[in-house]
């Protein structure tokens, strides 16, 4: 099982969307409408990433323990290896 760290980037005004990275997972980065939304999307976007590199016989990124960033909010979850429905658990 793979543990990735996400970041997630409140709104700082109204009607701005929740910001969420994954930080050992390049280019998994999306948003959504608060922070449910925000947890959901960048499972779907890791869960993406993930099958695209492995349907093109590339490695899954090593998690980072040590990845941090300026994220008002941070969570980390646990990947199953085989895909699936990633598990959150906070930080």
């Amino acid at each position: 099982m793979l543990r990735y760290h996400v970041a997630f980037h409140l709104p700082r005004a109204a009607g701005e969307m929740v910001v969420a990275e994954a930080l050992d997972f390049p280019g998994a980065v999306t948003q959504g409408f608060d922070l449910p939304d925000a947890r959901l999307m960048i499972a779907s976007a890791m869960e993406d990433l993930a099958q695209c590199l492995l349907e093109e016989g590339k490695p899954l990124p090593t998690p980072n323990p040590e990845a941090i960033s300026g994220a008002t909010w941070s969570n980390s979850f646990h990947s199953p290896s085989t895909l699936g429905r990633p598990k959150f658990e906070e930080a």
